[in-house]
């Protein structure tokens, strides 16, 4: 019976934390594997879900390792809050935050040797009062790609 290989995405996904964890700081920050518990502070960057495809890679008789390429999104969130009207240092907060997501992620692209390579593919971004108008919210939601073979 063949050895089939395991996804990277277990592997990736707390890497990608680490990763984030270790090069953004600051004070009223946190870095969270999932979404935040009950500690809100003003800034939050949290990696999120994990979507994975698969395909055919190479003719494998067995199905084993190198028969499949898999790649797959890693959405990491980033959320900052001020209390008032500060539309442009929160903007300023959160688009500095998502340059720090990327760099880390440029930094080492393979993640420590466990995918090929990794970018980042996508953000979008809302900034708004937040819900109860206590102030302003911004919200950023980043697409990280991974490539790698299983």
């Amino acid at each position: 019976m063949p050895v089939i290989p395991p996804s990277s995405v277990k592997a990736v996904r707390p890497a990608l934390f680490t990763q984030l964890q270790t090069t953004i700081t600051g004070t009223d920050l946190l870095v969270s594997l999932g979404k935040p518990g009950t500690y809100n502070p003003s800034d939050i960057v949290w990696v999120g879900n994990a979507h994975r495809t698969t395909k055919p890679s190479h003719m494998v008789g067995s199905g084993g390792a190198g028969w499949l390429d898999e790649s797959y999104q890693i959405q990491v969130t980033v959320e900052v809050f001020r209390g008032g009207d500060e539309e442009l240092v929160v903007w300023n907060r959160t688009c500095d935050l998502v340059d720090a997501v990327e760099a880390a992620v440029r930094t080492d692209p393979s993640i420590g040797g466990l995918v090929l390579w990794s970018y980042p593919q996508q953000a979008s971004y809302d900034s708004d009062w937040e819900p109860e108008g206590k102030g302003r919210l911004a919200v950023a939601e980043l697409l990280i790609h991974f490539e790698a073979i299983q």
